[in-house]
C-alpha cells in the first residue's frame, strides 16, 4: 500500500481548498467499487488535515465514508474492534486532543452507528468533552463562542448524554463506572462555576443510574425483562425451540450482554433476577460513592441531586450511607 496521493487528490491538497465539486468527484472516485479501503481512508484524513478551507459537502463525505469503512465494511458488520478503534484514535489525536470538529463528528458518528466498540473508544470521546470543559482545549471550544473554563454548557450535557447512551457504549442503557468517574471529575472541577441548569439534573440522574444499575446485565427495560421472565417460567414454554429460533434475536430482547447459543434457562433466569436486585446499593457501591463525594471536601448541588434521587428511588441502601441520607429532604 502506498501512502502517496493520486495526482488529482494531490492537486486538491496543494490548493488547500476542497470545493463542493471536489467533494463530488472524490465521492465518485472512492465509491466506484462501493467500498472504502484502508488506503483511501488514509487519503481522506490527509485531505482533511491538509486543507484549510472545506465545503460542507466534503465534511459530510468525510464522516460518511470513514464511518462506512470503520463500521459497515467490517465483519461482523457494525462491530468496531480494538485495532480499528486504535487506528481511528491514531488518525484524529494530537497530544490527547482531537484535531478538528469534523474528526470529532466522525468519532461521534462511529459510536452512534456501531453496535459495539471497545470501551476505550467511548472513554476517549468522553475525555474530549471533559477536556473542553475543564481546560478549554480541543475543537469543542472556539474563539467564536467563548465559554469560561471549567463551565458546563447545555451542549456539553447533550454530548455527554449522547455518548453515554450511544449503542456502542459499554453501558448503553446504564452508566458504567468509568463513565461515572468522568462525570465526578467534571463536577469536582466545575462545582463553583455557573454551569447550565441541565447539568445538575443530568449528573444526579446519571450517578444514581450507575449506583442502581447492574453492569453485568444491561436490559433495555424492566418491562421487557419481566416479559422474558414470565415466558421462561411458563412450564409449557418450549425453551429449546426458543433458543434454536431466537438466538440471534436475544440481543434485542436482553440488551448488550446477551447469551450464547448454549445459554440455559437457569442462566437467563439469573440475569433477569439481577434486575430486581440491581436497585439495591451495596456496601462496595456505597463506599465508592462516599469516597467520591468527599474527594473535594464538600457536597455540590449536583451531588446533592444524586443523593436525593437515590434516597427517593432505591429500595435498599447500605446502612453506611444513612448519615448522608439524613442530609437530604
Amino acid at each position: 500500500m502506498s501512502n502517496s496521493l493520486p495526482d488529482e487528490l494531490q492537486a486538491v491538497l496543494n490548493s488547500g481548498i476542497i470545493t463542493a465539486a471536489n467533494a463530488h468527484d472524490i465521492r465518485a472516485k472512492f465509491y466506484t467499487d462501493a467500498k472504502i479501503d484502508v488506503e483511501e481512508a488514509t487519503w481522506l484524513f490527509a485531505l482533511n488535515d491538509g486543507c484549510r478551507k472545506t465545503d460542507v459537502f466534503w465534511e459530510i463525505l468525510f464522516v460518511e465514508a470513514l464511518t462506512d469503512f470503520l463500521v459497515f465494511q467490517v465483519q461482523p458488520e457494525g462491530h468496531v474492534d480494538e485495532t480499528s478503534a486504535q487506528w481511528l484514535i491514531g488518525q484524529i489525536d494530537v497530544a490527547g486532543a482531537v484535531k478538528s470538529i469534523s474528526e470529532f463528528e466522525l468519532l461521534i458518528n462511529v459510536l452512534e452507528k456501531s453496535e459495539s466498540s471497545p470501551p476505550f473508544l467511548v472513554n476517549y470521546a468522553l475525555e474530549q468533552v471533559k477536556l473542553a470543559i475543564t481546560s478549554g482545549q480541543g475543537p469543542l471550544r472556539n474563539s467564536k463562542r467563548p465559554v469560561p473554563v471549567r463551565t458546563v454548557t447545555a451542549d456539553d450535557v447533550g454530548l455527554l448524554r449522547q455518548l453515554m447512551h450511544a449503542p456502542a457504549s459499554s453501558g448503553s442503557i446504564n452508566i458504567n463506572r468509568s463513565e461515572a468517574e468522568i462525570l465526578f471529575d467534571i463536577n469536582d472541577l466545575t462545582a463553583a462555576s455557573e454551569n447550565d441548569p441541565a447539568w445538575v439534573n443530568f449528573f444526579g440522574n446519571a450517578i444514581a443510574n450507575h449506583m442502581m444499575a447492574d453492569e453485568a446485565y444491561l436490559a433495555p427495560s424492566r418491562a421487557e425483562a419481566l416479559r422474558v421472565e414470565k415466558w421462561l417460567q411458563d412450564p409449557k414454554a418450549d425453551v429449546g425451540g426458543f433458543f434454536s429460533r431466537m438466538v440471534s434475536g436475544l440481543r434485542g430482547i436482553l440488551g448488550v450482554n446477551t447469551v450464547s447459543g448454549r445459554a440455559t434457562k437457569a442462566k437467563l433466569l439469573k440475569q433477569v433476577a439481577a434486575i430486581g436486585e440491581s436497585e439495591n446499593i451495596t456496601e462496595a457501591e456505597a463506599l465508592w460513592f462516599m469516597q467520591r463525594l468527599n474527594r473535594d471536601g464538600q457536597m455540590s448541588e449536583a451531588e446533592y441531586a444524586a443523593l436525593s434521587f437515590l434516597k427517593r428511588e432505591s429500595k435498599d441502601i447500605h446502612p453506611s450511607m444513612l448519615p448522608l441520607l439524613q442530609q437530604v429532604a
